[in-house]
């Protein structure tokens, strides 16, 4: 396999080595919001991150290194630092380091207002940020806000909002678009300004069009009534891009490469120039480099490519990682450290595009032996091999097969799975009769339950061997209406396996059940051990309990409160976790015996995930990994607790009892690591003397793990030497011994 991404390892992920808790982020960092002067180079905010690109230095730094999000309008530089102003006003300083980022302040996040792109300014220790109605004052130095405005003259930004500022001297200036004002400031001393709050210490200045636009030739403002950049050279050349312009100059000469335009229309936005005879040419999506009379294309190297991550699904080989669906119609493998190559549908000018959000379609599954089913809104069903890197049938509405079509030609479903028989899938096609239950074998062969559904759409689908061994339970997502916030219903439809009939689908039973509001589950996650079928709508939570037959919803689930859901899974030690629109994933756990009262421990992007905006999660019990889909990309959470560690320490298990790095440099490593352990086990660490200095169990063994800092039971890092460990529980006891070295 070609592997394009090996990507975000190095200079774009920040991993911890031994860990067993550590976030990743996948993203790139476009579109582009606001480009600032670093060094010989740029630092730029975007959707996907900060970047700086100098002739010696090229880091992108997201939600995990920090920043506590990945969505930045705004950067700024100074002799002070370079700092940063997210989509709702969180305010960042660069580590001087250069590792990390600092968070300074998070008081303008809950007024819910979006800072404008690239109109922040700093002179001294204020930054000014401008928002969708309000200007505000922050200090750098205290990392508090001095004051926020949200008016100026008789101008009301309620009314009209601000749209661009610019700062030259001791003088503010603002444009609402058709008027412009300006104040004097006492940047060193703003604190006592007591003015400042007073709209009529703003004059007006004269203006002959709308302003979009400004920009300083030495003393003389210049307006413009589009947006753009313009700079001047000492002898007057002058550098400029303006929106929707034909022409870009630089140096004064206008460019005629034609990487820069697109259908005639420039598209930089930004440009900075150097003494030097060297230029930073920049656009929403693309960074280009002007030295020696040619430019170069400086793009992220080895950038995620995948784009909006809408799905994913589990692979089943046993390593670990996942498929993701993205929204224009591509997906690929990850194992969290590197990529397969996209796989796209044929384009016929469908697709699952927005739909696939829309619908919270969970369209892509794959078997063990590495076939991959993908189902294109519309256009039918795709068949891989080898994880995606070959198509071996395509099956559409066209080929006398038996799916439904809700139009002409154009077969509908949202949801996909695999078939308990690992050689094939479960899937349904929509008809306005009550949707088909579909059977697709690895070998493209197709058998239907023709019109079965008690309604004519479906969402996500499930099956699972049934309780008497011989039959499979197939638990489908029924909808009225495509949208996932559709009323709907739980069907379950037993049926006999294909493999006994000849290749065909034969109905055992089949019940539907109203529950959760008579809303649709958009996603489905079953607990075997507990017989309970989790579930969420776009708005509720519940289960199904397959030995009481009987939808139930939870009493109370402390600290979780209206959340708009996307997506559920369950770990190994039955907790649940649900991805949300906006308020990033919840892990749920029982709070005692019961599943009637739930406790929450809540991962947002102050937690180091890509973003709040959730589409799907997956947790994969073979690396011990959350995965979560995002707009932007995808997100990556190892911690022990969600890895599956049954076979450990068994007659069966494939792998021993092992402790790494060894020997253990304590100053250079973060842990030394006990894996492969049973979960009934306990951890004994002796010294050479043969005095225990530390002991672990319970909840210490989640995951089949135990990373160990070198401290002793008072927290004192111990003296380098010999150490023994002893692994043991009821059935086998695993001796071994470390060095440690200072």
């Amino acid at each position: 396999m070609r592997i394009l991404l090996n990507l975000l390892i190095g200079a774009l992920l920040t991993v911890p080595c031994f860990a067993g808790d550590g976030w990743k982020v996948f993203s790139r960092p476009f579109p582009i919001y606001s480009v600032a002067p670093y060094a010989d180079g740029v630092v730029y905010g975007s959707a996907g991150g900060i970047r700086i690109k100098t002739s010696t230095f090229d880091k992108v730094y997201m939600a995990n290194n920090g920043l506590e999000t990945s969505d930045f309008r705004a950067v700024v530089t100074s002799p002070k630092g370079v700092y940063a102003v997210s989509e709702y006003g969180l305010v960042a300083s660069l580590r001087g380091d250069l590792n990390g980022w600092t968070v300074l302040n998070r008081s303008y996040l809950s007024s819910g207002r979006k800072a404008l792109p690239d109109q922040s300014k700093i002179v001294g220790n204020v930054i000014v940020i401008t928002f969708e109605d309000y200007i505000a004052f922050f200090d750098i130095d205290k990392s508090k806000s001095i004051l926020s405005i949200n008016r100026i003259g008789d101008v009301s930004f309620a009314v009209f909002p601000p749209k661009v500022i610019s700062v030259h001297g001791d003088y503010l200036y603002v444009s609402t678009g058709k008027q412009v004002f300006r104040r004097k400031m006492a940047w060193k001393n703003l604190w006592s300004d007591m003015s400042l709050i007073d709209p009529d210490s703003w004059e007006r200045v004269e203006t002959t069009s709308e302003v979009y636009g400004m920009a300083w030739k030495g003393d003389s403002l210049k307006m413009y009534p589009k947006a753009g950049t313009w700079s001047w050279t000492e002898d007057g050349k002058e550098s400029s891009s303006v929106q929707d312009s034909s022409k870009i100059l630089l140096f004064g000469k206008k460019i005629k490469e034609s990487s820069l335009y697109k259908d005639g229309k420039s598209i930089i936005k930004w440009i900075n120039t150097y003494s030097n005879g060297t230029a930073y040419l920049i656009g929403s999506e693309d960074v280009f480099f002007y030295s020696g009379g040619k430019f170069h294309e400086m793009g992220v190297r080895a950038s995620y490519e995948l784009g909006s991550a809408y799905e994913l699904a589990l692979v089943g080989d046993g390593a670990g990682g996942v498929l993701v669906g993205s929204s224009k119609g591509a997906f690929a493998y990850t194992n969290g450290s590197e990529w397969s190559e996209l796989r796209y549908y044929d384009e016929r000018g469908y697709g699952n595009m927005e739909a696939a959000y829309s619908n919270r379609m969970k369209v892509l599954s794959s078997l063990h032996d590495g076939t991959v089913l993908y189902h294109i809104w519309g256009e039918g069903f795709y068949l891989y091999s080898k994880w995606g890197r070959e198509r071996t049938h395509f099956l559409t509405p066209d080929d006398g097969l038996c799916m439904d079509n809700y139009a002409h030609s154009y077969t509908v479903t949202a949801g996909t799975t695999a078939a308990p028989d690992s050689v094939g899938f479960l899937t349904a096609s929509a008809d306005t009769n009550g949707y088909s239950l579909v059977y697709i074998s690895r070998d493209g062969e197709m058998s239907c339950l023709k019109q079965v559904g008690s309604m004519p759409l479906t969402g996500a689908i499930l099956v699972t061997p049934a309780k008497n061994g011989v039959d499979w339970d197939v638990y489908v997502s029924a909808r009225e209406s495509p949208s996932a916030s559709s009323s709907g219903a739980l069907d379950i439809i037993r049926i006999s396996p294909p493999s006994k009939n000849g290749g065909r689908l034969v109905k055992v039973s089949k019940k539907t059940l109203h529950g959760l509001d008579e809303g649709s589950p958009i996603d489905m996650s079953l607990d075997k051990k507990n017989e309970l079928l989790w579930m969420v709508t776009t708005n509720k939570l519940g289960y199904y309990d397959i030995d009481q037959d009987t939808i139930k919803m939870p009493a109370s689930v402390s600290g979780l409160s209206g959340a708009e859901y996307t997506s559920i899974g369950l770990d190994p030690h039955h907790n649940v976790w649900v991805g949300t629109t906006a308020q990033g994933v919840y892990r749920l756990s029982r709070k005692g015996k019961s599943f009637d009262t739930l406790t929450t421990q809540r991962f947002t992007s102050r937690n180091g995930m890509l973003s709040d905006a959730v589409d799907d999660i997956a947790i994969d019990p073979e690396m011990g990994v959350l995965w979560a889909a995002h707009e932007q990309g995808l997100s990556w959470y190892k911690r022990n607790d969600l890895r599956a560690n049954e076979s450990f320490m068994t007659d069966s298990a494939t792998t021993e009892v092992l402790a790494f790095p060894n020997p253990f440099r304590p100053k250079i490593h973060r842990y030394i690591s006990f894996d492969f352990l049973a979960e009934d086990a306990t951890l004994s660490i002796y010294n050479r003397g043969g005095a225990l200095i530390r002991f672990f169990r319970g909840e210490d063994m989640y995951g089949g793990r135990v990373d160990w800092d070198g401290t002793d039971k008072s927290g004192k890092l111990v003296v380098p030497g010999v150490y023994y460990y002893v692994v043991k529980n009821s059935k086998k006891t695993k001796k071994g011994k470390f060095i440690i070295i200072h």
